[in-house]
């Protein structure tokens, strides 16, 4: 599996006990279309769900 930012927040998700990752991905921040990290981008923004018992929380950020 590549060192890829994906990769590092699904790892950080998978070692936690109390947190379950609904889901992460990132996009194009004005499209909101997902981006395939094999091709190059400029700007992108995080989306993330996750799980903290059964509250659910969501937030997202800028990752360019």
């Amino acid at each position: 599996m590549k060192n890829t930012p994906m990769n590092r927040g699904i790892n950080f998700f998978e070692k936690q006990d109390k947190i379950t990752l609904d889901y992460f991905i990132i996009a194009d921040p004005i499209t909101l279309k997902e981006i395939h990290l094999e091709q190059p981008f400029e700007q992108g923004r995080g989306f993330i769900a996750a799980y903290l018992g059964k509250i659910r929380l969501i937030d997202n950020l800028d990752m360019s």
